[in-house]
């Protein structure tokens, strides 16, 4: 793809969520995602600005996409809620057991450690 263009949503969009963008639309299932993108950028915009987004359909007919496509476009427009999108996927995908806390009691754990079997937190 190419990279030289300019990023036509700099108001509200990074440069660098935009790159990965058009990066991302290297991939089949993408193609469109950055034309989509300029043509509905309010809907969009509202996507992106939501404080958990991973919780709301994406914009059109994007929210169809399987869950781990998804997971590319949060990734892409917001790092910073890559994490709990993952959390989200896994949950939904492999169980609530693999993103549940084990739960610590530490007396217990101090009755079996002693100065030669450390506690690993």
């Amino acid at each position: 793809k190419v990279f030289d263009k300019e990023n036509p949503l700099s108001a509200w969009l990074p440069d660098s969520a935009w790159y990965s963008v058009v990066a991302l639309s290297a991939l089949d299932a993408f193609s469109t995602l950055p034309q989509d993108m300029e043509g509905s950028w309010k809907r969009w915009k509202e996507w992106c600005e939501q404080e958990q987004p991973e919780s709301s359909p994406l914009p059109q007919e994007w929210k169809r996409l399987p869950a781990f496509q998804i997971l590319q476009v949060v990734r892409v427009l917001r790092p910073d809620r890559t994490s709990q999108a993952v959390s989200v996927w896994v949950r939904n995908t492999l169980g609530a057991r693999y993103v549940e806390a084990i739960p610590f009691n530490l007396e217990l754990s101090f009755e079996d450690s002693a100065p030669a079997v450390p506690i690993f937190f």
